[in-house]
């Protein structure tokens, strides 16, 4: 049986190659992390040959190690691959001048060169939200899941020492985010993921890897076969629906 190819575009959070069942699927990453829709449309850029990566002065607040990267490489993964995941996990938006770049990695090199003032960061609105989405979907003619941030309710114990006060609100300002970036996510694109619903039945300890801090960002191995199961699925109701 021919195995459906999957390629991700996104960063930790959607590696689940090996989650998923190896004898129906293969699943192949794109060079480097991901979180928004502009940095998904800039690397789409730099594979179809709109721009060139080496001539940009800040490649390595997009990726590291720019000079291992080779597009032809990649493109080729893409061009061959059944079905896209993106993972859509952040609406803050980096930019210098027309290009846009990659938050965890601006803030590495930021910390060694200083590089703050050629840059701009800011939120990105719906309505520019769901203009990348159809210009991704011109771009790339495959059937794409998309899958938001881990939403779920983060409540810790309260400290009667006097920060639970100060956790609530965090955790309050931390799902109202996740929870703005979920519904831009169903409301704008066809196949998608919500974790708000996948994980509703479970403890974020079960999900998130809190074993040495409190972490609401990755998955614990549960999490992750949880993911890759709902993947397998929408993957079965694209096949479905004849994309496959």
């Amino acid at each position: 049986m021919k195995k459906t190819k999957i390629f991700k575009i996104g960063s930790c959070r959607t590696s689940i190659s090996n989650y998923l069942n190896k004898d129906i699927f293969d699943c192949e990453y794109n060079y480097d992390l991901t979180h928004t829709t502009k940095e998904v449309i800039m690397y789409l850029d730099i594979l179809d040959g709109n721009i060139d990566f080496r001539s940009m002065n800040h490649i390595s607040c997009l990726m590291r190690h720019p000079n291992k990267f080779k597009p032809s490489l990649y493109r080729k993964m893409l061009d061959s691959s059944d079905v896209i995941i993106i993972e859509i996990s952040s609406l803050k938006i980096v930019r210098s001048g027309d290009l846009y770049y990659q938050i965890v990695r601006y803030n590495e090199e930021n910390m060694i060169n200083g590089i703050s003032h050629d840059f701009s960061i800011y939120l990105q609105k719906e309505d520019d939200f769901a203009k990348d989405i159809q210009t991704i979907y011109e771009r790339i003619k495959k059937p794409i899941i998309f899958v938001p941030h881990i939403t779920m309710d983060f409540k810790r114990d309260l400290n009667p020492g006097g920060t639970g006060e100060n956790l609530q609100l965090e955790n309050e300002s931390l799902v109202k985010t996740r929870e703005t970036i979920e519904r831009y996510v169903s409301e704008n694109t066809k196949y998608n993921i919500k974790t708000s619903e996948l994980f509703s039945g479970y403890h974020y300890s079960e999900i998130c890897d809190c074993s040495k801090k409190f972490d609401p960002n990755h998955y614990t191995g549960l999490g992750y076969k949880i993911l890759s199961k709902k993947v397998e699925e929408v993957c079965g109701e694209i096949s479905g629906d004849g994309g496959i």
